[in-house]
């Protein structure tokens, strides 16, 4: 099922900051080229894992919405397609051409993903070090006492 949010733009923006998501902003026309890429999103809906974590626009060209986002985001062809941080609005990824098929897009939104979300804390923090290192310490003085 095709996950479009369905509310006005500015609407989308804010779900997307407030749920730290991935915000897509498709923009379309009713070329071929865009009737193809229509085709790419059917099979990568059914393909993406954490669709909660995206606020995805699909805007026509000459619409009121579609004129709100490129008085701010550049579109000079049609489709293009913008993945942008929904926390600080920065783009990510801009597509303007075609895509050979929906595992590319896929690929490309997941790379979006790996931006923004947050990374699993790997270093340990200071009170961790300590706190360790303390019971390293006690541990070898029990054992070789």
């Amino acid at each position: 099922m095709e996950q479009w949010f369905s509310g006005a733009v500015v609407d989308a923006v804010r779900e997307a900051k407030s749920r730290r998501a991935l915000f897509i902003v498709y923009v379309r026309d009713d070329s071929e080229q865009s009737q193809s890429m229509d085709e790419l999103w059917s099979n990568v809906w059914t393909k993406l894992d954490n669709t909660s974590k995206i606020i995805a626009l699909r805007l026509n060209k000459d619409t009121e919405a579609c004129g709100q986002f490129i008085a701010i985001y550049k579109v000079q062809t049609y489709p293009t397609i913008y993945l942008i941080n929904g926390q600080n609005g920065q783009v990510l990824k801009m597509i303007d051409q075609s895509l050979e098929n929906s595992n590319k897009l896929q690929e490309i939104i997941e790379e979006s993903f790996n931006i923004i979300e947050p990374k699993q804390q790997t270093t340990k923090t200071v009170e961790e070090k300590v706190l360790n290192k303390i019971l390293v310490n006690n541990y070898y003085f029990i054992i070789y006492r």
